[in-house]
């Protein structure tokens, strides 16, 4: 498990992480993480486009990669 603080992040910048069948590149920003491309078939993480909210995780079956985001504040976790 990697954690990566979102606010701390200041210019756009790639990761690439080794999935169970193969790669995945992702994209950070300043409050926000997408998967930018992905050796899945259906590409259903890439699609799901910028996360910055905690209650929205990004799951690539295929790779058994999961992003999930945690906020220091529980005032975050509320989306109304």
């Amino acid at each position: 498990m990697t954690a990566i603080d979102l606010s701390k992040e200041s210019d756009n910048r790639e990761i690439i992480v080794n999935g169970d069948k193969g790669e995945l590149v992702v994209e950070i920003k300043k409050n926000a993480i997408r998967i930018k491309e992905a050796t899945c078939p259906h590409h259903d993480c890439v699609n799901i486009g910028w996360v910055s909210s905690t209650n929205r995780p990004i799951i690539c079956a295929y790779n058994a990669i999961s992003i999930v985001l945690n906020s220091k504040s529980s005032i975050d976790d509320i989306e109304v």
